[in-house]
């Protein structure tokens, strides 16, 4: 279950990248097992564009 990893273009998104990561490590943790088998994507975390 190897994921790629998408490329972070805009530093705003790098801010929240880390934050979606510990996200997704969190639904892994073994108190979650039964949790993310019902649900297996993470909840999306609102990513904020950049204004052109």
């Amino acid at each position: 279950m190897s994921k790629k990893k998408k490329k972070i273009k805009s530093p705003t998104q790098r801010k929240y990248a880390d934050l979606v990561q510990a996200h997704s490590l969190n639904s892994l943790h073994p108190n979650n097992q039964k949790m993310s088998q019902k649900n297996l994507r993470p909840a999306k975390i609102h990513i904020p564009r950049r204004p052109k």
